[in-house]
């Protein structure tokens, strides 16, 4: 997918409510999250992935991932590609 001029990720941040951000981590390099979520997922826990272009491949890698390590984590997920 080709980025459009001015769109960001520190755009969907800042337009967060305030409430909401609290736990928000954002991560520049997609390859890198699944080991960010290691220090900061806990039990109870909701991951979102927003992006564009490849981030449609990063909840799978982000379940698979897991289930690797024998995290225990019940998880459902829902992709939309537009």
């Amino acid at each position: 997918e080709k980025p459009i001029p001015g769109v960001t990720s520190k755009i969907i941040l800042d337009n967060m409510p305030v409430s909401n951000r609290r736990k928000v981590k954002m991560v520049r390099n997609v390859d890198d999250v699944k080991y960010h979520l290691l220090n900061y997922v806990e039990p109870g826990d909701v991951i979102f992935t927003i992006g564009a272009g490849s981030i449609t491949r990063v909840g799978p890698e982000i379940l698979e991932f897991m289930k690797a390590r024998s995290l225990n984590y019940n998880a459902i997920t829902v992709g939309t590609a537009i």
